[in-house]
């Protein structure tokens, strides 16, 4: 009989996560990946859907003590693809998009081996359309870009980021100035836009742009 603790450190082991990582990744302490691991704690509900989500388990093999490690089994414990959501709400490259509210349109079968090699989380990944072309040539207007949701230990300077700013949703070049922030397009056509008091200017970081899909028609269907 194998535990799922057990399964569990073996497929953390088997991708090369230390437990901090694996945590992270997962939106978790540190501290209950070590329990779970050790048979202290139960994985429950949320955190089973999290795992399954992240790194494409499939919970009803994790779940069967009479089967194999993780290391042993895992071409039949995980897939190859995760499905990605795709996102209503446009980015705006250009003058800035209205921020509606959000609906899942379609899924994106993702390789998991391309998001470790982003080093992103399926779990806290989704696509959002682009528009525009203020983010010419690294953005074509219909291109998806992949946004990395995990909440941010520092502000990503130089970092491409999706933004909300003055009841718009941007995609820009985030530069840190001191307190204050600059929006910078690729397409130099385009002027920076400078946020002198992020506080009090209605701005948020939504997150991290790890990727690019061109053919944006051609993934809905």
């Amino acid at each position: 009989m194998v535990k799922i603790g057990a399964k569990i450190r073996d497929f953390r082991e088997y991708k090369g996560l230390s437990r901090r990582a694996f945590a992270d990744g997962l939106g978790v302490p540190e501290g209950k990946i070590q329990k779970i691991e050790m048979d202290a704690q139960r994985a429950d509900h949320e955190f089973l859907s999290n795992l399954a989500k992240s790194y494409g388990i499939n919970l009803n093999l994790l779940l069967d003590e009479t089967s194999e490690t993780a290391v042993q089994k895992v071409r039949g414990i995980t897939t190859d693809t995760v499905n990605v959501p795709i996102m209503s709400v446009a980015l705006s490259a250009g003058a800035g998009s209205v921020s509606d509210e959000e609906a899942e349109l379609a899924t994106y079968p993702a390789s998991l081996q391309w998001l470790n090699e982003l080093r992103v989380n399926a779990g806290t990944v989704y696509f959002l359309p682009v528009s525009g072309d203020s983010m010419e040539p690294d953005f074509m207007d219909g291109d998806f870009a992949l946004i990395e949701t995990r909440t941010l230990r520092s502000i990503p300077d130089g970092k491409i980021c999706a933004v909300r700013y003055s009841g718009g949703l941007f995609l820009k070049r985030l530069q840190v100035r001191g307190s204050s922030y600059r929006l910078i397009s690729s397409n130099q056509f385009y002027e920076p836009i400078d946020i002198e008091n992020p506080d009090a200017e209605d701005f948020e970081i939504i997150g991290v742009v790890a990727a690019a899909l061109r053919n944006y028609k051609t993934i809905l269907r």
